[in-house]
Protein backbone atom coordinates (compact mmCIF):
# COMPACT_ATOMS: atom_id res chain seq x y z
CA UNK A 1 0.00 0.00 0.00
CA UNK A 2 2.53 2.40 0.54
CA UNK A 3 4.35 1.68 -2.07
CA UNK A 4 1.70 2.46 -4.39
CA UNK A 5 1.40 5.95 -2.90
CA UNK A 6 4.39 6.69 -2.99
CA UNK A 7 4.37 5.66 -6.38
CA UNK A 8 1.56 8.33 -7.02
CA UNK A 9 3.34 11.20 -5.24
CA UNK A 10 6.12 10.56 -7.70
CA UNK A 11 3.75 10.74 -10.21
CA UNK A 12 3.15 13.93 -8.67
CA UNK A 13 5.96 14.96 -8.82
CA UNK A 14 6.67 14.77 -12.38
CA UNK A 15 3.52 16.35 -12.95
CA UNK A 16 4.99 19.52 -10.37
CA UNK A 17 8.25 20.06 -12.49
CA UNK A 18 6.40 19.86 -15.87
CA UNK A 19 3.81 22.48 -14.56
CA UNK A 20 6.39 24.68 -12.52
CA UNK A 21 7.73 24.61 -16.51
CA UNK A 22 4.62 25.70 -17.87
CA UNK A 23 4.02 28.36 -15.69
CA UNK A 24 7.04 30.12 -14.34
CA UNK A 25 5.55 32.92 -11.80
CA UNK A 26 5.12 31.74 -8.14
CA UNK A 27 1.27 32.48 -7.58
CA UNK A 28 0.83 29.55 -9.77
CA UNK A 29 3.34 27.79 -8.27
CA UNK A 30 2.02 28.20 -4.71
CA UNK A 31 -1.65 27.14 -5.87
CA UNK A 32 -0.02 23.81 -7.96
CA UNK A 33 1.61 22.71 -4.86
CA UNK A 34 -1.57 23.24 -2.24
CA UNK A 35 -3.42 21.16 -4.63
CA UNK A 36 -1.19 18.37 -5.33
CA UNK A 37 -1.11 18.60 -1.38
CA UNK A 38 -4.15 18.05 -1.33
CA UNK A 39 -4.37 15.45 -4.02
CA UNK A 40 -1.59 13.36 -2.43
CA UNK A 41 -4.33 13.29 0.69
CA UNK A 42 -7.18 12.74 -1.55
CA UNK A 43 -5.07 9.35 -2.32
CA UNK A 44 -3.70 8.49 0.54
CA UNK A 45 -7.56 8.13 2.44
CA UNK A 46 -8.15 6.42 -1.02
CA UNK A 47 -5.86 3.72 -0.45
CA UNK A 48 -6.56 3.44 2.63
CA UNK A 49 -10.10 2.69 2.54
CA UNK A 50 -8.91 0.04 -0.30
CA UNK A 51 -6.57 -2.00 2.17
CA UNK A 52 -8.97 -1.79 4.62
CA UNK A 53 -11.72 -3.56 2.41
CA UNK A 54 -8.93 -5.55 1.44
CA UNK A 55 -8.54 -6.84 5.04
CA UNK A 56 -12.33 -7.43 5.66
CA UNK A 57 -12.54 -9.27 2.78
CA UNK A 58 -10.20 -11.20 4.11
CA UNK A 59 -10.51 -11.70 7.40
CA UNK A 60 -14.31 -13.19 6.62
CA UNK A 61 -12.14 -15.99 3.94
CA UNK A 62 -10.56 -17.06 7.51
Amino acid sequence: MIESIYFFWCLNQNLLKQLIQDFGHWQTFQEIIYNLEIQFIIDSQYFQIIQQSENKQLQSLL
